[in-house]
């Protein structure tokens, strides 16, 4: 409580104070039923409400009875949730007058400049700051309503202009709605999941603006909760758009007769929409959609080339998305018979001796794939052993990997990556890593291969030209394999 100087002539607004003191003090005193409290309280805070209107254009005066009145109103609150907790109205009430008298007190003693100093007004801050935890700790307890819960805190905060003071108290809000549109979406209600994280925006808008005097911890975990609700927004999305699509697909089992086709080509609108919202987000909401496009493709549209993209899509989805398994989903197995029933087809059509001509090539190469193996320990191992011993067969100023910039490059990343845990800087990771690797994809890309094969000095070798190209194509299609599987996984 604001003390009183005995010394100085006692105004009409400084008997108020004391007297509020007296009463507020006996309201403190310890074993007394809290409805007693309750009534001390009471007395305490209609005389510092006299002490306010008594004081005037006194703006020390006022700034005293102000935070005096602010902190007898939480007392009040508190008296009140401890004697007749049931009356929540009534305690609410309170907590929001104690912030608006406490808010009042902050800016009449910002208003009396260097009467006051910095202390005094930095512990007022941290009384609105506690009182407002105290306040979230009731409406924890009072009710388990989503949107009661938020309505109560907003009507809280809107007692307090300076935001400041609110900056944790609305990121804890947002983290709740937050939590509860995950839950949502996981029990397929996306209406209420898209709604809260769309809600969740505001929140955190502004504990990102006035959050500053936190530090920068708190200000990064503002800013990774954005990104997560960013996330979630285009996860929420895409699994609303597929289930949208499966539900317009039905039960159709495609054999019969006569088919809807509207609605087979709404119910693909709606998984292509799935598919693009999910790309980069969630892997296996967009391997969900390409399933059910190359599911349509082959059983409606009978446009088997396209159903074969979209399956090995799924398959690269999957494969990225390790050391997430999905073998036990239904969309997974179909989509692996259906594409293992097209793979097993296209061999049969193949002609026999281009496949056995690839073969020779391939059991020629046993040896140098095996080493690759071994050398394969990650990105930096198999992209040194590749530059060493398989260079691309291209002239060096062809090449877009660079073996000395790149490869040091490379090397950084992975020792960076090895040691940090920090979700950001393994994003600039794969991100960095995936430009890198696509330098080396496309130096080994098959199509770069001529017939016209030379060494990477520029000397012509001293065998069969067309031969060895064959051979180098075969070889440098493995090769791309092992590096993509990294790039797949940057790129997820």
């Amino acid at each position: 409580m604001e003390k009183t100087d005995i010394h100085k002539q006692e105004s009409a607004s400084l008997k108020f104070r004391k007297e509020g003191n007296n009463w507020y003090t006996h309201g403190m005193a310890p074993l007394i039923h809290p409805l007693i409290q309750k009534d001390r309280f009471l007395k305490a805070t209609a005389a510092y409400d006299k002490a306010r209107l008594a004081a005037k254009d006194n703006l020390e005066e006022l700034r005293s009875a102000t935070k005096n009145l602010g902190l007898s109103n939480w007392r009040i609150a508190q008296a009140t949730e401890w004697g007749e907790r049931k009356n929540k109205t009534e305690i609410i009430f309170y907590f929001s007058e104690s912030f608006k008298y406490l808010s009042l007190a902050y800016k009449t003693g910002q208003r009396c400049g260097k009467k006051v100093d910095d202390v005094w007004l930095t512990e007022l801050g941290e009384n609105i700051e506690f009182v407002l935890d105290e306040a979230s700790r009731f409406i924890d307890q009072c009710t388990e309503d989503l949107k009661m819960y938020t309505s109560m805190h907003f009507e809280f905060f809107d007692c307090i202009p300076d935001k400041r003071f609110c900056s944790q108290a609305m990121f804890a809000v947002a983290e709740k709605m937050f939590n509860q549109a995950i839950v949502y979406r996981d029990n397929n209600d996306f209406k209420d999941s898209l709604y809260w994280l769309n809600e969740a925006r505001r929140p955190l808008e502004e504990a990102q603006q006035n959050g500053k005097h936190h530090g920068d911890s708190f200000l990064v975990d503002v800013r990774v909760k954005k990104e997560d609700v960013e996330l979630e927004l285009s996860i929420a999305q895409s699994a609303q758009a597929n289930f949208v699509a499966g539900g317009i697909l039905g039960n159709y089992t495609f054999e019969e007769e006569f088919i809807d086709m509207n609605a087979v080509y709404e119910a693909m609108d709606w998984y292509k929409k799935a598919a693009i919202l999910a790309r980069g987000n969630d892997l296996e909401q967009e391997a969900i959609a390409c399933h059910y496009l190359g599911y349509i493709h082959e059983k409606v549209l009978r446009t088997n080339s396209k159903a074969k993209i979209y399956y090995k899509q799924v398959m690269s989805l999957t494969e990225a998305a390790k050391p997430r398994i999905f073998t036990s989903k239904t969309w997974y197995q179909d989509s692996v018979k259906s594409l293992r029933r097209y793979q097993e087809e296209a061999v049969r059509r193949d002609d026999a001796e281009q496949q056995k001509r690839k073969q020779k090539y391939l059991d020629m190469l046993q040896k140098e794939i095996k080493s690759i193996e071994e050398a394969n320990k990650n990105e930096y191992e198999l992209m040194k052993f590749l530059c060493e011993t398989f260079p691309p067969k291209l002239v060096e100023r062809r090449r877009k990997f660079k073996v000395g910039k790149d490869l040091d490059a490379l090397k950084s990343l992975v020792d960076k990556r090895e040691n940090t845990e920090s979700y950001d800087e393994k994003y600039e990771i794969k991100k960095d890593m995936k430009k890198i690797l696509l330098k080396a994809v496309t130096d080994y890309h098959p199509d770069k291969v001529t017939d016209d094969l030379s060494s990477g000095d520029g000397n012509r070798e001293d065998v069969d030209r067309e031969e060895e190209t064959k051979k180098w194509k075969v070889f440098a299609e493995k090769i791309t394999q092992f590096i993509m599987k990294y790039y797949e996984n940057a790129k997820g």
